[in-house]
């Protein structure tokens, strides 16, 4: 290959690249149409990107959910679900170190899987996809208001409102808590780890998990306490469409 071809080839895949992270930019908050010309440069990024490469896999996250986007609007739900999944476990942002970064594109492609599988007429499948997200101390701060009552027309599909009420108020009474010594590396295992997690119907479901340095003492900080961690799940989101 010569000079110019090789030129060529590296700013027809730079401005690929360029397309789609802008057609992208938008899609977490919005639905955007997919033609068949984006549809195919989205499939040439996963062609022709090298997916070990933890920053290209940027672009090829982004391509994939985008061909996900094609095959939801053409009705072919079960591919759009395959490059959806994939978009989340084989090409995410692996260089992505930022909560805001990630999730502001994780959550709204789960709620896209979630629609695809309400579609397909499977409502306990779209349940399962969200339910992890509603109830997450931390990612609950990314369902909008539009999802969450999305998921709460899943929920109301399913049970009625007395028995999702009484299925929170068990879920919070009988909240788990686990504490176990670890190590950062190689090093003591001097910090203390925390997971707490929560039963609510047939899901299993983490609800927050923190590691912290243990002190000498050994006395466990009011904030890393159960007590704590149950004042804080009336502060979801679901929590107060429902209960209050």
């Amino acid at each position: 290959m010569n000079f110019c071809e090789t030129f060529h080839n590296r700013v027809r895949v730079s401005l690929v690249t360029l397309f789609v992270a802008q057609s992208i930019s938008v899609n977490a908050q919005d639905f955007r149409p997919v033609d068949k010309k984006e549809f195919k440069q989205c499939l040439k990024v996963l062609d022709q990107f090298d997916t070990t490469d933890v920053f290209k896999n940027y672009f090829c996250e982004n391509a994939s959910e985008r061909i996900g986007d094609y095959y939801h609007e053409k009705g072919d739900f079960l591919k759009a679900i395959a490059y959806y999944d994939s978009a989340d476990n084989k090409y995410r942002n692996a260089a992505q170190f930022c909560g805001n970064g990630d999730y502001i594109f994780f959550v709204p492609r789960k709620f896209k899987v979630s629609k695809c599988y309400k579609l397909l007429g499977d409502t306990k499948a779209a349940l399962a996809v969200i339910t992890p997200l509603v109830f997450d101390e931390f990612i609950s701060g990314y369902v909008d208001s539009t999802m969450l009552e999305y998921y709460v027309s899943l929920l109301y599909s399913q049970f009625t409102r007395e028995e999702i009420r009484k299925e929170i108020q068990i879920t919070v009474n009988q909240l788990a808590y686990i504490t176990e010594p670890v190590s950062l590396g190689d090093g003591p295992k001097d910090y203390i780890k925390i997971s707490c997690t929560l039963k609510f119907f047939e899901y299993n479901l983490e609800f927050a998990t923190h590691i912290f340095k243990s002190s000498a003492a050994g006395s466990m900080p009011l904030l890393f306490t159960r007590t704590y961690y149950l004042e804080q799940v009336p502060n979801l989101p679901i929590y107060k469409r429902i209960m209050e």
